[in-house]
């Protein structure tokens, strides 16, 4: 019998780029998280109006294939030592998928590049 620890493969995940805009503005800072249903969120940031770092399971491996519902944080520098609460830059309907109304089709084989205009 052959045991493996810790070898399991996960799912295909396709590299993701774009870019967010906020009031036609690139949105300066902020995190973005991609949720597909059954398969693992995948995180990134936002630096400059562009998407980085995109990540599922490894480093910029970016986003399981598939339909994909969209949130992104922006967040505001942190108000004081006792005030541990931040103010979001942008509206906070954006902060969860199921409210932002943002989404995107991931294609395996293909240059994925998203652009998201926040209002």
């Amino acid at each position: 019998m052959l045991l493996c620890c810790g070898c399991a493969k996960h799912p295909a995940t396709v590299p993701v780029s774009g870019e967010v805009l906020y009031k036609g503005q690139p949105l300066k800072q902020g995190r973005i998280i991609f949720e597909i249903d059954g398969q693992r969120p995948a995180t990134g940031k936002i630096a400059d109006g562009k998407i980085v770092e995109v990540t599922s399971y490894e480093p910029n491996d970016g986003v399981a294939p598939g339909t994909v519902k969209i949130a992104v944080f922006s967040l505001g520098e942190e108000k004081g030592y006792m005030e541990a609460d931040t103010e979001s830059l942008i509206p906070e309907k954006y902060n969860h998928p199921k409210t932002s109304g943002l989404a995107a089709t991931i294609e395996k084989g293909k240059k994925n590049v998203i652009k998201l205009t926040l209002e």
